[in-house]
C-alpha cells in the first residue's frame, strides 16, 4: 500500500462531515484502524469504514489503492446510497462491521461491551457450575424481561432452571453462576452467585445490560441506519420472490 494523501475534494469533505483533521485521517488509514467494504467494480477504489471518536459517528474513506490518495469521505448513509452504483450487489454494512471499526479505533468504548440489540428477540442463558462446567439453561424473551416483574421472572426462571438440572440429575446447589448473551455473541456477559441462585440479582444484571444496549443504539444512529436499510431490503426481496 502508497503513502496516505487526500485529495482537495477530499479534504473539503473531511472538514465539512467530520472533526478529523487531515491528519488524523491519514493516522486511521495508515494504521488500519478501519473495516475494508470492498473495490468498487473496475476500479482500484476501496470503501474504508471507521469510526471517529471526535465525532462518535462512522465514516467511509474512498480511498485509490494504487496511488494512495483519498478521494472522498463519506457519511455511511450517503455511502449505503451510492453502494448499488459502485459494487456487484447493493451493499448494507452489518452490525459487525460496525463493531468491528468501533473496537479497533476505540477498544474501551461501552458499546464493545454492551452491542446494540437490533434484531434480536432473546437472550440466551446458561449456568455455571462447579468445576467451571456450563450448562445450557435455554433462553428467555428480551420484551419479557424488561416489562414482567421480579416475582414473575424468578418463577419462570426457576422452572426453566430445575427442568434443565433435573434433566441433567444435578442439583441447584452445584449453580455457582449464569451467563448470557445475544445470538452469536463470542463474549458473554456473567454473574457470580453466592450460597444460592441470586434470581433477583441475575435479573437486574440483564435488565441493566439491555438498557445499556438500548440507549448506546440510540446514541450511534448508524446502528439505526444499518437496521433501516437491512428491513427495506428484505422487504424488497419477500415481495419479489
Amino acid at each position: 500500500m502508497n503513502e496516505t494523501y487526500l485529495t482537495p475534494h477530499a479534504a473539503q469533505r473531511l472538514g465539512e462531515r467530520t472533526s478529523l483533521s487531515p491528519s488524523e485521517l491519514v493516522r486511521i488509514l495508515s494504521t488500519d484502524n478501519l473495516v475494508s467494504l470492498g473495490v468498487e467494480l473496475g476500479t482500484s477504489r476501496e470503501s474504508k469504514l471507521f469510526f471517529s471518536k471526535f465525532d462518535d459517528k462512522f465514516f467511509v474513506a474512498i480511498q485509490d489503492t494504487c496511488d494512495g490518495y483519498v478521494v472522498t469521505v463519506l457519511t455511511l448513509e450517503y455511502w449505503h446510497n451510492l453502494s448499488e452504483k459502485h459494487f456487484f450487489e447493493k451493499r448494507i454494512v452489518s452490525k459487525q462491521e460496525l463493531l468491528n471499526a468501533i473496537m479497533v479505533s476505540d477498544p474501551e468504548n461501552l458499546i464493545c461491551q454492551h452491542p446494540p440489540i437490533l434484531g434480536n428477540k432473546t437472550l440466551a442463558i446458561s449456568l455455571i457450575l462447579q468445576s467451571q462446567r456450563v450448562l445450557n439453561a435455554g433462553s428467555i424473551d428480551i420484551e419479557a424481561l424488561l416489562s414482567s416483574s421480579i416475582l414473575d421472572l424468578t418463577k419462570t426462571l426457576k422452572n426453566q432452571f430445575g427442568q434443565k438440572l433435573q434433566a441433567r440429575e444435578l442439583h441447584k446447589e452445584r449453580i455457582t453462576g449464569a451467563l448470557w448473551r445475544l445470538k452469536n455473541e463470542e463474549n458473554p456477559h456473567g454473574i457470580r452467585f453466592g450460597h444460592d441462585v441470586e434470581y433477583e440479582n441475575f435479573i437486574g444484571a440483564m435488565k441493566q445490560d439491555l438498557l445499556k444496549r438500548k440507549a448506546l443504539f440510540k446514541k450511534y444512529e448508524d446502528f439505526s441506519e444499518v437496521l433501516n436499510r437491512r428491513k427495506e431490503m428484505n422487504y424488497y426481496t419477500d415481495r419479489d420472490s
